[in-house]
């Protein structure tokens, strides 16, 4: 049964995304995969460099596939059978693509800890790749924010902003004075929220909105202009650095959408 231990074994069968891998002695890799009903996972697999092992090219950094893991009497993991379910060919063509497809790896490794299930942050992975795979340029930045909101979501780390943060008031957005990541205002207290050194628009909050409510498709209709997508991706920097884990600065370079 994929995703779950064979009875009276230490064997499992899943399903998973390749975040990263590591040299291992002379001829092993360490794989950090993303796996169906396991979460994040750091197994062995052995031989992984040598050009003649079943495992060359199969256990690259986005590739989704299929494997058998041995579960040793130490409680460590062993890749012991590997079949590639999909590659991503085009994206791995294509550098743009493919830089970005390493951010959602590296998104997906920082913000997970290890054998935490989360098959939604799973799906949510693979869509977007699938996306990915299909689109234009002018819309790869535009992706990539959409990711990182759903996956802020999808770990609960987007506020819902319905109540004003100073008086607690339930908040109409046609009233919205002034917003942050972190605060939202009603318009009788706008003029204590002066103290913020950065607040956003309305639209931007509707539009974040917008993301968290809708399908990837149905987003990736919107046409955003060069001067809303630096401002969006300003708000997913304030969001990102509140948390506990740090992702890299290199996350940014292909979050602004092309004008």
């Amino acid at each position: 049964m994929i995703g779950a231990y064979m009875e009276h074994s230490r064997h499992i069968q899943a399903k998973a995304l390749v975040l990263k891998h590591y040299t291992s002695g002379e001829f092993d890799r360490r794989v950090v995969i993303f796996a169906e009903n396991m979460g994040k996972v750091t197994a062995r697999a052995r031989g992984a460099r040598k050009i003649t092992s079943p495992f060359a090219g199969r256990l690259s950094p986005i590739n989704f596939c299929d494997l058998l893991l041995y579960r040793t009497p130490k409680n460590t993991w062993t890749i012991t059978e590997c079949r590639t379910i999909n590659v991503f060919e085009k994206i791995k063509k294509n550098l743009e693509k493919s830089e970005i497809g390493l951010r959602i790896m590296e998104i997906v490794h920082r913000c997970t800890e290890a054998h935490h299930a989360n098959n939604e942050l799973l799906s949510l992975s693979m869509e977007t790749l699938e996306m990915l795979e299909k689109l234009p340029e002018k819309k790869h930045g535009l992706l990539f924010m959409t990711f990182q909101v759903k996956v802020l979501e999808t770990l609960g780390l987007l506020p819902s902003f319905s109540s004003c943060s100073i008086c607690h008031r339930k908040i109409n957005m046609k009233e919205l004075e002034k917003w942050h990541p972190t605060e939202i205002f009603c318009h009788p207290c706008k003029s204590k929220a002066g103290a913020l050194t950065v607040s956003f628009p309305k639209n931007q909050l509707k539009l974040l909105s917008f993301i968290k409510k809708n399908s990837i498709r149905e987003t990736l209709k919107i046409a955003l202009a060069s001067s809303e997508g630096r401002t969006l991706n300003e708000i997913l920097r304030i969001f990102w650095s509140g948390q506990t884990f740090s992702l890299p600065k290199s996350i940014d370079a292909l979050s602004m959408p092309r004008a």
